[in-house]
């Protein structure tokens, strides 16, 4: 977007009565006119804005305003690659800030690294997740956002292994048939930053990433360009 593109322009909040504040608005703009509005009270229209968004992160439903007003959703959902496909953490149309879990088995997960050899022959076990954003079924035509690693100690039995994952629409879980889990959880906070962690379930380690807000936004052409070939 270009300063031409804007047809008007409104200042709210108490700075807007400095006048040396009006006149290098009205500059940048070419000489623009600042619009006077006679219906808004330039005071309280920031308290207004800040109160109705306390509403939308309010947990209790009872606050939220029930008339229209502009929000962050998730354009396209995120999630990480199991065995070659897209398993979604934070689904499209989720409303930010948001905290969303889902539990994985790692034991059918290729292994990056097996050092170690502890006591009865158990290993250190590192897995790398990987970060995707998209609409398509097979991670490989999604967006690839980032990957990250944890390690687990794995019993010689499980080295290498196979089993099945187990999914329940009504929570994303997938519940393997043994006890060698991880909590993967995306959680976006008011900023906009989104925490990835893994939380391996036996020991209480936590591994993770920060991604900041640009790093998985597409500008709204492009989230249309992802719906429209997904479909």
């Amino acid at each position: 977007m270009h300063k031409g593109d804007i047809h008007h322009i409104l200042m709210i909040g108490g700075s807007s009565h400095i006048p040396k504040l009006q006149h290098m608005l009205q500059a940048f703009f070419d000489g623009k006119e600042m619009e006077e509005r006679a219906h808004i009270n330039i005071d309280e229209a920031v308290a207004y804005g800040a109160a109705m968004q306390g509403g939308l992160l309010s947990d209790e439903s009872r606050h939220r305003p029930s008339c229209d007003f502009p929000v962050e959703y998730a354009h396209t959902t995120l999630g990480i690659d199991i065995d070659g496909y897209m398993v979604p953490v934070i689904p499209r149309y989720s409303i930010y800030p948001t905290s969303k879990s889902i539990i994985v088995s790692t034991q059918t997960m290729k292994a990056t690294h097996l050092f170690g050899g502890g006591g009865g022959g158990w290993r250190e076990k590192t897995v790398s997740f990987n970060v995707y954003m998209g609409q398509r079924p097979l991670s490989k035509d999604n967006y690839h956002l980032a990957q990250f690693s944890i390690s687990k100690p794995t019993p010689p039995s499980l080295l290498p292994a196979h089993d099945h994952y187990h999914h329940h629409d009504d929570d994303h879980s997938y519940t393997p048939t043994y006890d060698d889990k991880v909590k993967i959880t995306f959680e976006v906070d008011v900023n906009g930053i989104m925490q990835i962690s893994a939380l391996d379930m036996s020991t209480g380690a936590v591994e993770g990433i920060s991604v900041p807000y640009e790093g998985y936004t597409l500008p709204s052409d492009d989230a249309d360009s992802i719906l429209q070939e997904a479909e």
